[in-house]
């Protein structure tokens, strides 16, 4: 088993990224990911389709929209221990202009009977001004939270 947390967000004009590398993100092309500024950028988009990608991040996911950036941060994985086709980070892009899932994934592990299993996940919801649009500022801030 793996431990997993999803935030859903509105889908309306935000921002997502990560640290990661831009080339590795599965399956690629399925969402215009751009790297800038050291970190991998997608500026949310509406399409008849649902999408989700996979990513070896670094620890953190973050979402910027309407003067607020929320930071996800957790145990960053090596690529060896996501669970079987999954990985760090996932992001889902439901159709249409309804709802993201930013989803977060721990280590896959084999838990015995009657043992149990301990992963957290904080939450870290700050003001920022500027636009939603990639920045050297905007990843700033987020490196200072997780650091």
């Amino acid at each position: 088993m793996a431990p997993w947390e999803i935030t859903r967000v509105q889908n309306d004009n935000g921002l997502i990224f990560f640290d990661a590398d831009v080339n590795k993100i599965t399956p690629a092309g399925l969402m215009n990911f751009k790297a800038e500024y050291g970190g991998v950028w997608y500026q949310t988009d509406v399409t008849n389709a649902n999408r989700k990608v996979n990513a070896d991040g670094k620890g953190w996911l973050a979402y910027y929209n309407n003067g607020l950036l929320l930071v996800k941060k957790f145990q960053d994985l090596d690529a060896t221990q996501p669970a079987p086709a999954e990985a760090e980070i996932q992001v889902y892009v439901n159709r249409g202009k309804t709802y993201i899932e930013l989803e977060s994934q721990g280590a896959y592990t084999e838990l015995q009977p009657g043992k149990s299993l301990t992963w957290t996940v904080r939450w870290y919801l700050v003001p920022f001004d500027g636009p939603v649009t990639p920045s050297k500022a905007l990843l700033k801030k987020v490196k200072k939270i997780v650091e």
